[in-house]
């Protein structure tokens, strides 16, 4: 149990993290102002976050008895699901969305649109995925942690967190779009 709620720590620190990180992007992509330094300061803790917290659930799914067994979960197994496929997807479609700027300056000069517009879907799936394993995943930390207990509040929390996501998933879909096409497209 000790490992389950260092892993929700984790997971809600990774949250934080990723909030600060998506705050400065938004942030650089409305001003105008990038500073590499500042995306780096924003996106290091993130990665230290999120690698520690993948091990761990890794650890936790893989060397405990009912890690692997999903119908303990029979009411939530759908949520679990989706908690798992989407951890697994973050990590190859993070490595897209390190590289994508880089790669579509590349592309730009080599004219190869197609790649480039398969690219910056890798990113919205990345944005997708992401917002999913959050949005599956922040209640039930906060019940390991022994914060949550109530059915009816849990509920209650995910519908925002739900919302939330959304509206997060909309703005970063409308930004990647509107500034890949912009640096990449245009001129």
């Amino acid at each position: 149990m000790i490992l389950k709620k260092l892993n929700a720590v984790l997971g809600l620190l990774s949250i934080l993290f990723l909030l600060m990180h998506a705050g400065y992007s938004i942030f650089s992509y409305f001003t105008f102002y990038y500073n590499p330094f500042l995306q780096k300061l924003f996106s290091i803790p993130v990665m230290i976050a999120v690698c520690l917290h993948a091990v761990l659930g890794m650890l936790i799914v893989f060397t405990r008895p009912d890690g692997t067994e999903m119908t303990l979960y029979k009411k939530l197994n759908m949520r679990i699901v989706l908690q798992r496929v989407s951890a697994a997807l973050i990590f190859p479609l993070l490595i897209i969305h390190i590289n994508t700027f880089s790669w579509m300056n590349a592309l730009k000069a080599s004219g190869l649109k197609l790649v480039m517009i398969i690219l910056i879907l890798a990113e919205i799936l990345f944005f997708a995925v992401v917002i999913t394993h959050v949005s599956v995943s922040f209640t039930n930390a906060f019940i390991t942690l022994g914060l949550l207990s109530l059915r009816e509040t849990q509920k209650k929390i995910d519908r925002v967190v739900y919302v939330i996501g959304a509206v997060l998933f909309v703005t970063a879909v409308f930004v990647i779009v509107k500034g890949q096409i912009t640096m990449f497209f245009m001129g």
